[in-house]
């Protein structure tokens, strides 16, 4: 990489990889009990499956082959939350983890698809940048959610275990 083309390949291959990731890891997410937080994993993880859609497409018509790339930070992230998940622990703390998981990974989205669609903009691919900011825009709206249910409710909940 030696250009800001290069660099911005790079950031597409982990963007797709991230989207990826999450969608083939996350869709087994087991059952939540508090149900504005269950419905609020549901809706990132549809909007999840629309963003991988649309990064693979916007790959193609740049003819970016992201190969096996793999993002080694959602990885972490995704590990979290699957042991989250299955951990046997109380059902509240349970869920104050995965609102913080799921509210780190949400934000990890926002920087990615700001980082691509920036270098998008700078490299003159405007139907790009504005694919990216939609997407971007769509995973704010979610960390803005996650972010209420935690000042709200789940947490202080999880402190009542």
């Amino acid at each position: 990489m030696t250009n800001l083309s290069g660099l911005f390949e790079k950031e597409f291959k982990n963007l797709y990889a991230l989207e990826k990731q999450i969608q083939e890891t996350l869709m087994n997410i087991t059952h939540v009990e508090d149900k504005k937080l269950s419905k609020r994993i549901f809706n990132f993880l549809k909007t999840n499956a629309s963003d991988y859609k649309k990064v693979k497409s916007m790959a193609n018509d740049l003819a970016i082959n992201p190969g096996n790339t793999t993002d080694s930070v959602v990885a972490e992230m995704l590990e979290n939350i699957s042991n989250i998940d299955s951990d046997t622990i109380e059902q509240k703390v349970k869920e104050a983890g995965l609102l913080a998981s799921f509210n780190r990974l949400a934000n990890y989205k926002i920087v990615s698809y700001f980082n691509a669609r920036r270098m998008a903009k700078a490299l003159s691919m405007s139907k790009i940048a504005k694919q990216l900011k939609k997407s971007r825009k769509k995973n704010e709206k979610h960390a803005a959610k996650f972010k209420k249910l935690a000042k709200k409710q789940v947490f202080q909940e999880a402190v009542e275990v």
